[in-house]
């Protein structure tokens, strides 16, 4: 069955509150609540892209497969590249433990993904 899972990627992303942040970016809070425990039994194009806008992230992203008792794949089907990645722990939560040094590498890694990132678009 193909889910649309937003509480993922808003925890991955730090998001601490996420049907607060849905809510702060349009969303009605009974969508909100839908979307946040995967309620949602459609979705539209408008709102997918409003999603991954404000996520900043693809629909892929957003997308998870799992097999049911009636609905199994090959290993092989391209949907089962839509495997439901385990929940990360925040970033944010994660600094809050790390020594002032560590952070500093931190940075400076990111610093440099967003600096190849911006050369390759050039």
């Amino acid at each position: 069955m193909l889910q649309l899972d937003v509480l993922k990627v808003c925890n991955n992303k730090g998001i601490d509150n996420p049907k607060r942040f849905l809510v702060q970016h349009g969303f009605s809070h009974s969508a909100a609540f839908r979307l946040v425990n995967n309620r949602q039994e459609s979705v539209s194009m408008s709102v997918l892209q409003k999603l991954c806008t404000i996520l900043y992230c693809t629909p892929n992203d957003l997308m998870s497969w799992h097999a049911t008792e009636n609905n199994i794949l090959p290993t092989d089907h391209p949907l089962t590249k839509l495997k439901p990645i385990a929940k990360q722990a925040s970033i944010a939560s994660q600094l809050k433990t790390m020594a002032p040094d560590k952070i500093l590498e931190v940075q400076a890694f990111i610093d440099s993904l967003i600096k190849k990132e911006d050369n390759q678009s050039l």
